[in-house]
């Protein structure tokens, strides 16, 4: 089951996706094009110990996309931009989304444009959540916040505004303090690392693993078998008109390669299957999207499919119609709010 930092970096880019507006902000490139700027953007100081992925989303990249702005236009219902009461920062703030996580916690890092204090942070999640209640730790220089809701079902994040830019989200404060106690980047494993290079740095999305408990638990062991000597894997989603997938499985030798590849094509009919099972109307020219011809390149395998976003948005537009979101509820009084 996703832990609740998950959600709620999958949930700002959903929000992406869905249809959110942007407000004027302070251009990155302009932090970019400083050197020290650059520096001050590399998330790895934040990674845990023992880093095994690393998953990063950069926020314009999608939002300026050609496909981005076609599921807006057709599909603006999707997904609401409520970001600021769900993760602390209003959207057209976020430059870029990192989940760095190891086998049991997730490290969500939030890159903004505009500099943030941890009260604007604390007032925007109690929009959300009025009964939101924080408990503050020093950790060294810094403050951890640990976030608590009496509200029934209610999750609320534990952050530490890191620097003017940087937010760290988690679970927990035991996930934060070692992170900051550290005060460096970690060692990262040489999977990893290599993972993180082949990556494309433009690319909207990009996935980087480096260990092979990346493939535990994730496509069942009659197709886990064959990603046993993998030692990495780098995906990179470039989004324009259409999705450009490359993806990169890291191996030791050829014959890891070739066991690899097998394991790739078994993985997409595994993920097709289950996905018609569950849409069983789902157009065949979305499920071809599914159909990859993965090759053996030196010691790794490879594949590129470029995902036709059209279709999706078609898709997606016609189940909407078929099943209408409930209306909003009344956060105060938890009632549908009257249209009248």
């Amino acid at each position: 089951m996703p832990s609740s930092v998950q959600r709620r970096l999958f949930l700002a880019t959903a929000v992406l996706l869905g249809g959110a507006a942007f407000a004027p902000a302070a251009d990155p490139a302009a932090r970019a094009a400083d050197p020290k700027a650059a520096a001050a953007k590399d998330d790895s100081r934040f990674f845990p110990d023992d880093c095994q992925y690393v998953v990063v989303v950069r926020i314009d990249a999608l939002a300026n996309s050609e496909a981005f702005k076609l599921l807006k236009k057709e599909v603006p219902d999707a997904v609401h931009d409520d970001s600021a009461e769900k993760m602390g920062i209003a959207f057209a703030d976020l430059d870029q989304l990192t989940m760095a996580a190891h086998e049991k916690d997730q490290v969500g890092i939030v890159q903004t444009k505009q500099a943030i204090k941890a009260a604007d942070v604390q007032a925007n999640l109690k929009k959300g959540d009025p009964k939101m209640e924080f408990k503050e730790t020093k950790v060294g220089d810094f403050t951890v916040y640990e976030g608590k809701s009496s509200a029934p079902g209610g999750a609320a994040p534990t952050f530490c505004v890191a620097d003017d830019h940087h937010m760290l989200i988690a679970d927990k404060a035991d996930v934060l303090s070692p992170i900051l106690k550290r005060a460096k980047a970690p060692e990262l494993s040489d999977g990893l690392k290599t993972a993180m290079k082949t990556v494309d740095p433009s690319a909207a999305v990009t996935v980087a693993g480096g260990s092979k408990k990346i493939f535990s638990g994730q496509l069942g062991p009659d197709v886990e078998k064959f990603f046993s000597k993998a030692t990495g894997v780098a995906v990179s989603f470039a989004v324009a008109t259409d999705v450009d997938v490359s993806a990169v499985v890291i191996c030791p030798d050829k014959d890891a390669a070739n066991e690899a590849k097998d394991g790739v094509k078994k993985a997409a009919d595994a993920y097709k299957a289950m996905v018609t099972f569950f849409a069983k109307d789902l157009p065949a020219e979305v499920a071809d999207d599914f159909n990859v011809d993965p090759k053996v390149d030196g010691t790794n395998v490879t594949f590129k499919k470029t995902v036709k976003v059209a279709p999706i948005v078609k898709f997606i537009k016609e189940q909407a119609k078929k099943n209408p979101p409930p209306p909003p509820k009344d956060k105060d009084k938890g009632t549908d709010k009257d249209k009248a």
